[in-house]
């Protein structure tokens, strides 16, 4: 019996922030930093691909 297969898009994520916010960018990337290496963001990737899966 062939299985099933699911193929799933690899799409970039940017984050952009406003000229007149530039002062924010170190607070902003030490915050995704330390999302990453506390498994955060890695979470929430994959609760995103759970949702997009199951059609919500």
């Amino acid at each position: 019996m062939a299985q099933d297969t699911i193929r799933l898009a690899r799409i970039a994520c940017n984050h952009y922030l406003y000229e007149r916010h530039r002062d924010l960018v170190p607070e902003v990337g030490k915050v995704i930093a330390q999302m990453q290496a506390s498994g955060e963001l890695a979470s929430l990737r994959e609760a995103l691909v759970k949702q997009v899966l199951s059609g919500q």
